[in-house]
């Protein structure tokens, strides 16, 4: 029980950097998709401890916003969706 809740917690990080990610605060929404994209120590540990792949989470977002157009909604869109299948349809260790 205690893993499954640790896991919850750190997709639960996961998914509060992707929402800033669409913060219309520039700042805030930069500061997340540097987290997200950039080859930091932190995030592939946390990815490691929800049981997720960070280069399949990164690729995963990445591929999403890039093969979006502009709009905003649609790309809060893209992350929300990212965000439910990384709790919803992946099993552990991808």
């Amino acid at each position: 029980m205690q893993a499954k809740n640790e896991r919850v917690l750190f997709l639960s990080v996961i998914e509060a950097a992707m929402e800033d990610a669409k913060e219309t605060n520039v700042r805030v929404r930069q500061a997340a998709l540097e987290w997200l994209m950039q080859d930091q120590a932190d995030f592939p540990r946390i990815c490691e401890l929800a049981g997720l792949d960070s280069a399949y989470v990164r690729k995963n977002l990445a591929s999403r916003l890039s093969s979006s157009p502009s709009v905003q909604s649609y790309r809060d869109h893209i992350v929300t969706k990212t965000v439910l299948s990384l709790k919803t349809g992946l099993p552990d260790g991808i």
